[in-house]
């Protein structure tokens, strides 16, 4: 059978947990990894933070290592699903999930109390433009600790133009199947029309022998080298490494993806 739901991948909270949190334990070896080559921290107990959680995936393997760790997420539906998540596991004690908009972020927490923030996958892109972009840079700023460190993942854009990309990934949780197939349509050269990706999203979810098909189209901000360099100069953050997918620096290389390391300026 097949049916046809509305809604984008964000709006189911299962569906998009069931996607996302494979390879989180490997991914946080990684940052576990670039924490220790980059951040300059006091010994004692340190909180890690996720902006944009969403279900919570980071959360919930921060706290299994015996971490303090909190997150926040735009959606509600999204910020409920990761703290349920959390109470069934046992993990509540440890990891706190608020409801806060990535542009709005510098009066979450008390300013200078978080040690790590992570915040990969290009979510940073939706941010609308520079002045929101701005001011989540601004407000993780004040969050951060002196030595410590906000890392953020993002894919930056040519300046002369990329060719239309795809992406398909598949999960199983629970006897649900899911399948998204990702078109990616970016921007013409720099200067030449808006400063948009367009990213449209086909998902195939099946249960129970239903077949369901939902498709979600919007928009991501782009970043040409220049541009990010250019944002990230006016801010309260500043660079200290550019690593690809596994920690490695980056040494010149043109990369579909980067872990941008940032901390406190001054």
């Amino acid at each position: 059978m097949k049916g046809d739901g509305g809604g984008g991948f964000y709006d189911d909270p299962v569906v998009y947990d069931i996607l996302a949190a494979p390879g989180t334990v490997a991914e946080l070896d990684v940052l576990d990894a670039v924490v220790a080559a980059w951040a300059v921290l006091e010994s004692g107990p340190r909180l890690w933070l996720e902006p944009a959680c969403g279900t919570g995936r980071c959360l919930r393997e921060w706290a299994a290592r015996g971490r303090r760790a909190v997150g926040f997420d735009v959606s509600a539906a999204m910020a409920g699903h990761a703290r349920r998540r959390l109470r069934r596991l046992g993990l509540a004690t440890t990891a706190e999930v608020l409801v806060a908009d990535m542009a709005d972020c510098g009066d979450l927490l008390p300013p200078g109390g978080v040690d790590v923030a992570y915040l990969p996958d290009n979510s940073f892109r939706h941010l609308p433009d520079d002045r929101a972009a701005r001011a989540h840079l601004d407000g993780m700023a004040r969050l951060l600790r002196p030595g410590g460190v906000y890392v953020l993942g993002l894919s930056l854009t040519s300046p002369l133009g990329e060719p239309p990309d795809e992406d398909v990934w598949t999960a199983s949780r629970g006897g649900i199947r899911v399948t998204q197939v990702v078109n990616y349509l970016p921007p013409g050269p720099d200067g030449i029309g808006p400063r948009r990706e367009r990213v449209i999203s086909h998902l195939v979810v099946s249960r129970a022998g239903v077949e369901e098909h939902r498709d979600h189209v919007y928009d991501l901000r782009t970043y040409t080298p220049r541009q990010w360099d250019a944002l990230l100069g006016r801010s309260d953050l500043r660079r200290l490494a550019s690593l690809d997918r596994l920690g490695t620096p980056r040494a010149g290389r043109d990369l579909p993806y980067q872990l941008e390391v940032l901390a406190r300026r001054g």
